[in-house]
Formats: structure tokens, sequence, C-alpha cells
């Protein structure tokens, strides 16, 4: 199963002033342990970012799990550690249970300097077997916030093979470019525009 993997979590990317995307990644459950066929694990089926404007001011990270028919899986124990440079081992870890309504959840503090560190220093997974998701942080300490779910799966399943998160493609991103950029060439055209009626005007009231 693919990811439905949120493109604003390939690269960092500053709009405006705000932060609009960061670069984090996922650790597919295979490559982090030795599965066997038939054994259960749990895979990330959704991650999404919550930029700097969306997340008003908040700085967190929500997690659900879910079984495979996409029901809450009451009960299960989601890990927040940290620091993601140091995995498989870590500093220190937390740990959440998923009831109900309530989702597990922490609030991220740790800043860091993307143009230092590539990755922010959390990472998050479901205890036992599973996909690591990894990178969240507050970059330049800035209010941002995450979204994942995570999926109960069997190895070997067809249904639980998953994508890596897909690399930003070149070609879509210099589109993107050449349409912002035609888009900004039309408003100077307008905006010229309009000082010149305004000129008009000034130079020609109406009495």
């Amino acid at each position: 199963m693919a990811i439905n993997w949120d493109e604003n979590l390939n690269e960092l990317r500053v709009d405006g002033g705000q932060i609009s995307a960061v670069k984090c990644g996922v650790l597919p459950a295979s490559e982090a342990y030795n599965l066997e066929d038939g054994e259960q694990y749990f895979q990330l089926i959704s991650a999404n970012f919550i930029n700097e404007i969306d997340a008003r001011g908040q700085h967190s990270l929500y997690v659900d799990v879910v079984d495979e028919n996409s029901n809450r899986l009451d009960g299960t124990t989601v890990v927040h550690g940290w620091p993601w440079k140091k995995w498989p081992d870590e500093d220190e870890h937390v740990s959440e249970k998923i009831f109900g309504a309530h989702l597990a959840n922490w609030g991220i503090y740790a800043n860091y300097d993307p143009n230092k560190e590539e990755y922010g220093p959390y990472w998050a997974k479901v205890d036992g077997k599973s996909d690591v998701f990894y990178g969240m942080g507050l970059p330049w300490n800035r209010h941002v916030s995450w979204s994942l779910v995570f999926q109960r799966a069997v190895a070997g399943d067809s249904r639980g093979d998953i994508s890596p998160p897909p690399a930003p493609d070149e070609s879509v991103v210099v589109k993107k470019l050449e349409s912002i950029e035609d888009r900004l060439l039309a408003l100077e055209t307008e905006l010229r525009a309009l000082r010149e009626a305004l000129a008009e005007r000034d130079d020609h009231p109406i009495t």
C-alpha cells in the first residue's frame, strides 16, 4: 500500500516568512526489523504536515492507529522518542495509549536549525515492530505540527507492502516555479496598469 504522504514533508520550504514545509522520512519496518511472512507489524499509511499558519501556534504530534478495516485499535501503545540521529539507540522515549476518541499526542518542543541539521530530532512508531516516522522538530523554533496514522498489517501480504515517500519530481517543481513566475508577471502587469490608470486620473481629475 502506498503511503498517503504529504508532499510538504519532502523538503524545507519557507513562504512569506512562514514555515510551509519540512523534511521528514519513514524507515519501513522491513528495514528496521527482521520481519517474517505472516508476522504482524504496523505500517504508516498517512503522514501530514500542519504548517506554521494552520498550526495557529500549536506544536504537536497526533497519532492514530487502526486495524485492517480502518477501525481504531483501542489500547494500542504509540512510542515517541529522540534523537533520531542515534537510532536505533535513543536518549529517551515516552509512550501513550489510544482509547476511544483520544489519540496519542505530544507537544513538540525541541528546535533545530535546518541549515545545520537535515532532520528534526523526534521519531514516532507503534510499540513493537512498526514503520518509524522521523524528522520532527521545530525549525528555528517555529511552531508547526504533524498528524500520523498507522495500520496493522501482515508481513508478506501484498496489501501491506509500502512504498517509500516519493522524492520530489524535479519536472513538477520546475513547472510549479514557472507557473508562479507567470502569475507574478501577470500581477506585475496588472499593477503597472493600475498605477498608470491612477496617474491618469490624478492628471485629469473629475470636476
